[in-house]
């Protein structure tokens, strides 16, 4: 048997997918990006829903959330060397495979999550529901990420600006990478 499926038979042992689901499940993993080949092979029809965000704003988040098992989130050059990584892995798989990778801007979804979702939503081929925007109310959503708070509570907007104050000190370390600014 592939590889591949074994790792398929994995995810259905784990209880992470499941017919019961229609097999649709979500995995936040930061690392999920190196793996968009062997994801696009193991989950042909997959969508990937790639969450773009001001890049300040997911590195300040990345370094107050102090993300202890995360090798290379405790030192400034090495985020923006994996950011670097990211990037050009994304746009290698969305110009390889057009219609897998759905990019979602955090900001627009923070101001407008219902016509947000909706287009998520539609991207994947499933159907909206108002309840899409009261995740929070649900008791069976877990997370094993930093967002296990976010997810009990509204989307919220706090976030949007708070890498300003440390702009400037950012700035010296991204304005060597074609994505910043």
């Amino acid at each position: 048997m592939p590889n591949y499926l074994v790792l398929f038979e994995n995810y259905q042992k784990k209880g992470l997918i499941n017919e019961k689901d229609d097999y649709i499940f979500t995995d936040k993993t930061l690392d999920n990006f190196f793996f968009l080949g062997l994801i696009k092979k193991i989950f042909p029809q997959a969508k990937v829903i790639n969450c773009q965000r001001n890049p300040l704003a997911s590195i300040m988040s990345i370094l107050k959330n102090n993300l202890g098992d995360v090798s290379w989130a405790h030192n400034i050059e090495h985020i923006f060397s994996y950011f670097d990584l990211y990037y050009k892995k994304i746009n290698f798989f969305k110009k390889s495979f057009p219609n897998f990778i759905y990019d979602l801007q955090f900001e627009n979804f923070q101001n407008d999550p219902e016509n947000e979702s909706k287009k998520l939503m539609q991207f994947c081929n499933l159907s909206w529901n108002k309840k899409c925007l009261e995740f929070y109310k649900r008791k069976d959503i877990v997370s094993y990420t930093a967002s296990h708070r976010q997810i009990r509570n509204p989307i919220y907007k706090e976030s949007i600006d708070k890498y300003q104050p440390y702009k400037s000190l950012l700035n010296r370390y991204g304005n060597k990478y074609n994505w910043f600014n």
